[in-house]
């Protein structure tokens, strides 16, 4: 049984920020630019045998809801449920996902929601993933830092993510861009990315059974290192208008995976989420 802590008020997974942070300092004067964070991050799904993983981060290799992962988390460790089947917690926690997302709908899609099945998620399996998808996608991510910009590169369908720093960042697009217009900058050792000007596009997630969000969806991902610099955990928090009452706050686990080659994913729709 494991125990998983998560600060409900911030939406800030507790770990600490390693003591000594190797940092490139640029020659505009701008704040020094943390080296921890490039490297390769794998999920379970294609570094399962990493001793860290807790049994959570097996069932959420997509990333779960804050409230999904913290509830399955606290089954776990309850030893009131030692005797209960490991698909009988993961079952509930569905259930707490299910109804995070549900609950932050905006009234006119609960109805929508309610009517839909798994099988609506197939409707748009050849679009390609958008940045809510494409942010928590199950396959490897490697992270560049350059001095005025990050690269986010993705191993599902070759995905290349720009990151603008938001002090020497270029001005809004007039368009609306695929991944959308993000922006980062380090908050008490935290990296921050606000993304704006995304494109409509399926959510990709169980819980949305194949509902897209919509162009003004916003989103803030807040990414933050382990003490010894091998994991790195995000919250991201998503707002859209037009699809979402409330915000919606999905928490998401990457291990270091620096030696992982990553293959090769042209988008494809015979590309199967999760497989290699």
């Amino acid at each position: 049984m494991y125990k998983t802590e998560l600060i409900r008020g911030c939406c800030v997974v507790t770990i600490t920020m390693a003591a000594c942070m190797l940092v490139a300092c640029s020659d505009t004067g701008r704040s020094p630019v943390p080296l921890d964070f490039e490297g390769t991050w794998s999920t379970t799904a294609t570094l399962p045998d990493d001793p860290a993983w807790l049994s959570e981060d097996y069932f959420c290799f997509w990333g779960c809801t804050v409230g999904q992962y913290e509830h399955f988390g606290n089954l776990l460790d309850d030893p009131a449920n030692d005797e209960r089947p490991v698909g009988a917690l993961s079952g509930e926690a569905s259930g707490v996902g299910s109804a995070d997302f549900r609950n932050a709908l905006v009234p006119s899609l609960q109805a929508d929601w309610d009517s839909r099945t798994i099988v609506n998620n197939l409707d748009d399996i050849c679009s390609p993933y958008g940045y809510f998808a494409i942010s928590v996608s199950v396959m490897p991510l490697r992270i560049t830092v350059h001095d005025d910009h990050l690269e986010f590169f993705y191993e599902t369908h070759d995905s290349r993510r720009i990151v603008h720093w938001a002090d020497s960042a270029p001005p809004p697009p007039d368009e609306h861009l695929h991944f959308g217009y993000s922006l980062a900058r380090i908050d008490d050792g935290a990296l921050v990315i606000e993304t704006s000007h995304v494109g409509v596009a399926p959510f990709y997630v169980g819980q949305a059974l194949g509902l897209k969000h919509s162009d003004q969806l916003t989103g803030v991902e807040r990414y933050v290192l382990s003490d010894d610099g091998q994991q790195l955990d995000m919250v991201l928090t998503i707002q859209d208008p037009e699809v979402l009452a409330t915000p919606l706050m999905w928490y998401k686990k990457w291990r270091r995976a620096d030696d992982l080659a990553l293959v090769h994913h042209e988008y494809d729709c015979s590309f199967i989420p999760g497989q290699r």
